[in-house]
C-alpha cells in the first residue's frame, strides 16, 4: 500500500484558525466554566466551528490550556471579539485591549488524517514553535520527520502558521493520537527544547476536554 493511499487530506470548514494557549496550571478546572461562557457565544456565531478545549495531562507546564476554533475569515473573527461583550471582555484579560486575541489567529499550512475511525482522538501533542520567518523551512522539515517518525501512532496531524510574522508562536503543530487509553512514560513529559538548527519549541500532551 502506497503511504497517500492511507490519507486524509483535512478539509476546513473556514480560513482562519484561534489556538490560544493559557498560562494556566491545568489543575485549575475552573478555568474550564469559564472557557464554556465564552463557547456559547461562539456556538452562536454562524462563521464559527469545530470550537475546542484541550488541557494538559501534566501541571508541569507553562500552558496548561489551549483554546482552538475554525473562523470563517479575520473580519469576522475580529468584528465578533469586538462587539460582543463576552467575548471582548474574554479578550481583554488577555492582553493590552480587546483586540489583542487576534495575534492568535493562523491558517492552516497542511492537514492530514492518516486513518478513518468513528472513534474521536482525545489525546494530542501539540508543538508550539517560538521562532521567526527566517526558520519557516528548518520548521516544516522539523515537522515532515515528526509525522514520519509517528504515522504508525497517529490518527491526524496539522500544522498552522500564524498570519503574523513577529507572533510568539509562528508555528503550531498538533498530532491526534489513535490510542486515547495509552499512557506511555513520555505522555506526561512535557519538554522545551531548542533544535540544533536555531529554533525553539514547546511540546506538551493534551487531552480534549470539551468540543463541539
Amino acid at each position: 500500500m502506497k503511504k497517500d493511499d492511507n490519507i486524509l487530506k483535512y478539509k476546513s470548514n473556514g480560513e482562519y484558525y484561534f489556538i490560544k494557549p493559557f498560562e494556566i496550571v491545568s489543575s485549575y478546572t475552573s478555568f474550564i466554566d469559564t472557557w464554556k461562557i465564552a463557547n456559547k457565544v461562539c456556538k452562536e456565531i454562524e462563521d464559527v466551528s469545530d470550537t475546542t478545549l484541550l488541557q494538559s495531562y501534566s501541571d508541569e507546564t507553562k500552558f496548561g490550556f489551549i483554546s482552538y476554533s475554525n473562523w470563517k475569515s479575520k473580519n469576522s473573527f475580529i468584528k465578533s471579539n469586538t462587539e460582543n461583550t463576552v467575548l471582548g471582555y474574554h479578550n481583554t484579560l488577555n492582553g493590552s485591549d480587546a483586540k489583542s486575541a487576534a495575534q492568535y489567529l493562523y491558517k492552516l499550512k497542511s492537514g492530514e488524517k492518516y486513518s478513518v475511525s468513528k472513534k474521536k482522538s482525545k489525546t494530542a501533542k501539540v508543538f508550539m514553535f517560538d521562532t521567526d520567518m527566517t526558520k519557516d523551512d528548518s520548521i516544516m522539515e522539523f515537522w515532515d520527520s515528526v509525522r514520519s517518525k509517528e504515522n504508525g501512532c497517529i490518527q491526524s496531524s496539522y500544522l498552522y502558521k500564524s498570519i503574523y510574522k513577529d507572533a510568539k508562536f509562528r508555528f503550531v503543530g498538533i498530532l491526534h493520537y489513535k490510542d486515547n487509553n495509552s499512557k506511555s512514560e513520555n505522555t506526561l513529559k512535557n519538554l522545551f527544547f531548542e533544535a540544533k538548527n536555531g529554533f525553539k519549541a514547546y511540546s506538551i500532551f493534551f487531552k480534549t476536554v470539551k468540543k463541539y
